[in-house]
């Protein structure tokens, strides 16, 4: 979808450099971790809730600016 939302691969370095996978983000944000998977999918990414991006900024210390991209910004990237 263009003009939409979805998670930057800053979550994934972050992830990388706590030495987590995507269960134990999901424990500690309260879901389900197909739900951050849904996040990170390459092919059909899903954009977190705002609920849920605010939980995450709290987490991480990233602002939301740093978390979401969009997809017009990613294919201006490749």
């Amino acid at each position: 979808m263009k003009g939409a939302f979805r998670i930057t691969g800053k979550l994934n370095k972050w992830m990388e450099l706590k030495g987590w996978n995507q269960r134990q983000l999901a424990l500690e944000l309260g879901c389900d971790d197909s739900l951050i998977s849904q996040w990170l999918d390459e092919k059909k990414p899903k954009h977190p809730s705002w609920q849920m991006l605010r939980k995450l900024c709290l987490l991480t210390g990233l602002d939301a600016s740093e978390l979401l991209t969009l997809d017009r910004e990613i294919e201006q990237e490749d």
